[in-house]
């Protein structure tokens, strides 16, 4: 950021004295009285955020205070182009203490007085002064001696903004003289958010001595996340940047004392609640400083009657949820099985990088914006699928193969028809849910009720069961009537009859019925509603057999 054009003009013991006369008549003083409300803080309030905030404050001014005695004397032209970066925020330094000494000043310790405090906090005129001063030497590329020893004084400031400014400013400005204190910072770096912005910058620099400190940073990184593989934190870090970006993040906060009391020691508030065996985040309320993902402990996804997600220092299943992007490092995840992509309504293209996923077995759709089914058929170990929700013209041939050699198997274990059983696989991939056999269904849930009703009233005499006449009711009704579920029928000799699909709430967003529904040549009933409009096949006048059509708003071929 260059100088106002005002003090363009000015030279450097100019732009220093204004400097130091703003500092001696302002500051001084003010550190002295914000040190003694820093105390009376202390006595009547246990709220330890704000006295952080303060306390991070007063070493922010003594930071400032040192570099312009450090350099007073200095006659280096590009120092002096700073100054007057310096000089030119000093009105916004002296508003921004008044409106400090004036909160303080109330005496009244409320919990209004320390919100207003931290509105402070997220404006820290010091951290922002400096972050401007080293941009601008970035972008002009200042290589001087005294800029490099002042940026070795800034790469362990305490504020993220100043330290991750600075580290960038040393890979680009001084590649080789900084290497080795590029190492000692990354042996010592605790926030994400400072890794997020910087690592790959390091893989992108062509000395290979860049490499080998992201190397350091990641294995930190590892260290704190259950060892995982280094290459799959670069995916952290991405689908970290994504997250921030939409003001989403899902990083709890356990805190690695790298620079003792100097970082925050308060966890920001998150609640994760455990549903069904994977994990919602339900409260977005503050951003992660260090570098361990807690939430990565809890998200344990139910495959197969396996828990998996970490293994062996592996991502092995994975849940992303409201991305607009998915980073292309998602192709590191060497190892993951499966795979859940839904409630990303503004997500319209998937990375090349998905095809590198050699042992995904799992990869469910639901809510994307995605408009064309991407071309993974060449994934060897890929089984099960979900398109739930895209609007396709035509199913590719690849995807009708994996619903007949995979989708297909249970249905066939249950009686069902070969043939007919492929068709229920294709519905079952543009669902994403399995249908159930509304029979079996009514049988099971029959004997649940007796079993509870056995342990609520052991006295009682146990319900009789249904005979067929009342079976036969309890299916029409499940049939027709339930909402939110997927119901087949079938005759003695195996073949489908009926088949009954109804959302609830958005959970099944098909649109497109398959030409195969045509190779039903015993259906007689067919009843769909999902609250979108629905694309019938010309197939559909095949289906002799059928008495019994009702499909919401639709479409034909």
């Amino acid at each position: 950021m260059p100088p106002p054009k005002e003090l363009e003009s000015l030279d450097h013991s100019t732009a220093l004295k204004i400097l130091r006369q703003k500092i001696d008549a302002k500051f001084i003083n003010t550190y002295e009285n914000i040190r003694n409300d820093l105390i009376r803080l202390e006595e009547h309030t246990k709220w330890k955020e704000p006295i952080y905030f303060i306390t991070q404050l007063l070493l922010d001014i003594n930071q400032l205070n040192d570099i312009l005695l450090k350099y007073v004397n200095t006659e280096d032209l590009q120092f002096r182009e700073l100054f007057c970066i310096a000089a030119s925020n000093i009105s916004d330094i002296v508003k921004y203490f008044n409106k400090l000494e004036k909160i303080l000043n109330t005496n009244n310790y409320t919990s209004e007085l320390f919100r207003e405090i931290l509105k402070l906090k997220n404006i820290n005129t010091f951290n922002i002064i400096l972050a401007q001063m080293i941009e601008y030497i970035e972008e002009k590329r200042f290589d001087s001696e005294i800029i490099f020893e002042f940026l070795t004084n800034t790469i362990m400031s305490n504020s993220d903004i100043v330290r991750g400014s600075s580290v960038k400013a040393l890979i680009i400005n001084f590649p080789v003289k900084s290497i080795s204190l590029l190492k000692i910072w990354a042996e010592k770096e605790v926030s994400i958010s400072v890794a997020r912005k910087l690592w790959k910058h390091l893989e992108e620099s062509k000395y290979e001595e860049h490499h080998q400190v992201l190397i350091v940073l990641l294995q930190k990184i590892s260290k704190y996340n259950y060892n995982l593989d280094p290459d799959e934190i670069k995916f952290l870090l991405d689908w970290d940047e994504e997250l921030f970006k939409m003001q989403f993040p899902c990083i709890n906060l356990q805190l690695s004392m790298e620079y003792g009391d100097l970082l925050t020691k308060y966890p920001p508030f998150i609640d994760v609640e455990k549903k069904r065996g994977s994990v919602w985040i339900n409260d977005w309320r503050s951003y992660p400083t260090t570098i361990h993902y807690t939430f990565l402990k809890e998200c344990q996804f139910s495959v197969g009657g396996e828990e998996t997600s970490i293994y062996n220092g592996h991502i092995s299943g994975l849940i992303l949820r409201d991305l607009i992007k998915i980073p292309e490092t998602i192709g590191y995840l060497s190892k993951l099985k499966f795979l859940s992509i839904g409630w990303c309504e503004n997500l319209t293209e998937l990375p090349e990088s998905i095809k590198n996923l050699k042992n995904l077995r799992h990869l469910y759709f639901h809510g994307t914006g995605l408009t064309e089914v991407p071309d993974i058929s060449q994934l060897p170990k890929l089984r099960y699928l979900s398109l739930d929700g895209f609007e396709l013209d035509n199913i590719p041939q690849w995807v009708k193969i994996k619903a007949r050699k995979y989708h297909s198997l249970h249905y066939i274990k249950e009686n069902v028809n070969k043939d007919d059983a492929c068709v229920l696989g294709l519905l079952e991939i543009l669902i994403g849910w399995p249908l159930d056999n509304v029979r079996q269904k009514v049988i099971e849930d029959e004997i649940s009720f007796n079993l509870m009703s056995r342990r609520l009233y052991p006295r009682s005499a146990e319900r009789n069961t249904a005979n067929e006449e009342d079976l036969k009711n309890t299916i029409e009704e499940y049939f027709y009537n339930a909402h939110g579920t997927k119901f087949y029928k079938i005759n003695e000799e195996g073949h489908v009859t009926g088949i009954s699909i109804t959302a609830y709430e958005g959970s099944i967003s098909l649109k497109l019925i398959p030409e195969e529904i045509g190779n039903l040549k015993y259906l007689k009933e067919l009843f769909i509603s999902t609250g979108f409009p629905l694309t019938l096949p010309k197939s559909i006048e095949n289906l002799k057999s059928l008495e019994y059509l009702n499909i919401e708003d639709v479409r034909y071929k």
